[in-house]
């Protein structure tokens, strides 16, 4: 029998995070209005409209793609972690064959990296229910993941887990 699970993690913004987020649409918004008022005098009104309308366009699809989610799907001792963008865009972030994983943890337990360590945070934002886990990668070698699995993907995990790290 296969072991599949799929999760799907949102990103928790904190309250500063919230507010500088319609900060920056309230400053997007009135650098548009702002370009449109005094060049549409100056030039054309049509010209300014244009420009105007793209920068409000383009300060609001870069504020969309800093909206993300990761997905966690594991099958079969392997951990895929996809990075979903705006919900638009997929990006696979890394995959994790857990049997290689030669240490693993809770977040608040977890020890200090070497300097030549690459981190992947693929966390829901809090320290809560975020785990470690230390492996070698082909592509960034020495490697250290943060997630956030629920209580299947935990349980598939730990069947995949060396058994000096299980249960941890």
């Amino acid at each position: 029998m296969d072991n599949v699970s799929e999760q799907l993690v949102t990103i928790k913004k904190s309250v500063a995070q919230k507010i500088s987020y319609f900060v920056l649409i309230f400053l997007i918004i009135i650098s548009g209005l702002f370009i449109f008022l005094f060049t549409a005098p100056l030039i054309s009104p049509l010209l300014g409209l244009v420009v105007g309308g793209i920068v409000i366009f383009l300060g609001l699809l870069f504020l969309s793609n800093s909206v993300f989610e990761f997905e966690y799907t594991f099958t079969n001792g392997e951990l895929d972690i996809d990075k979903i963008i705006a919900k638009r865009k997929r990006k696979r972030l890394i995959t994790v064959d857990i049997k290689g994983i030669t240490d693993f943890g809770k977040y608040a337990d977890a020890p200090k990296t070497q300097s030549d360590t690459t981190i992947i945070n693929a966390h829901d934002g809090t320290s809560d229910n975020t785990y470690y886990a230390d492996f070698r990668s082909k592509k960034y070698g020495i490697t250290r993941l943060y997630f956030s699995p629920d209580e299947k993907t935990m349980n598939n995990i730990n069947k995949y887990l060396p058994r000096n790290l299980r249960n941890k």
